[in-house]
């Protein structure tokens, strides 16, 4: 005879409950706050004087994107990071709108974005890597654990440079509506 749900339940509540701080499903839910950061990017200094936009951390969905969109799997087990256009895929993903608060840029702006100045993609490139933990280190990781399969065989490739940062960065308020 198997135990009923309410049985299984009890012993679990018994197990954990000299542990405090746990979050319940309905917490961790309705923790939806992302991490953002104003950016100045003069190379983007319209004519009246506006020059700052607002990058945000990822979600693990848009970071998940972020990752199929760069690192590709080749022969076999051989995997490969693909750094074109990387940095404007990032801006795409992680710089949101101050009116809303929902992406600035559509996927189809990608190509766009990569023909902007080197500098400013890379001011904001760094900030949205900080802020996502997408630094080399991170990269180089995730090559390394998507190389691994069944048999245990592992990828030799590893990230060209991306100069990304290794910190995280963050801010206390939300953006302005």
């Amino acid at each position: 005879m198997e135990p009923d749900k309410e049985d299984l339940a009890t012993k679990a509540d018994s197990r954990f409950a000299h542990i405090e701080g746990l979050l319940s499903r309905e917490q961790v839910f309705a923790n939806t706050e992302l991490q953002f950061q104003i950016v100045d990017v003069p190379e983007w200094k319209t004519e009246t004087g506006a020059s700052k936009i607002i990058v945000q951390e990822l979600t693990s969905e848009a970071r998940d994107l972020w990752e199929t969109q760069t690192i590709t799997r080749l022969e076999g087990n051989t995997l490969e990071v693909n750094m074109q256009n990387a940095r404007a895929k990032l801006v795409q993903l992680s710089v949101i709108d101050h009116t809303d608060g929902l992406l600035l840029f559509s996927p189809d702006d990608v190509e766009r974005l990569g023909r902007l100045s080197g500098a400013a993609m890379q001011r904001v490139f760094e900030v949205a890597s900080k802020m996502s933990k997408l630094g080399k280190e991170d990269i180089e990781a995730l090559v390394k654990d998507l190389g691994h399969t069944s048999d245990g065989d592992s990828s030799s490739a590893s990230p060209s440079d991306s100069d990304a940062p290794e910190e995280s960065s963050s801010a206390d308020s939300p953006p302005p509506n």
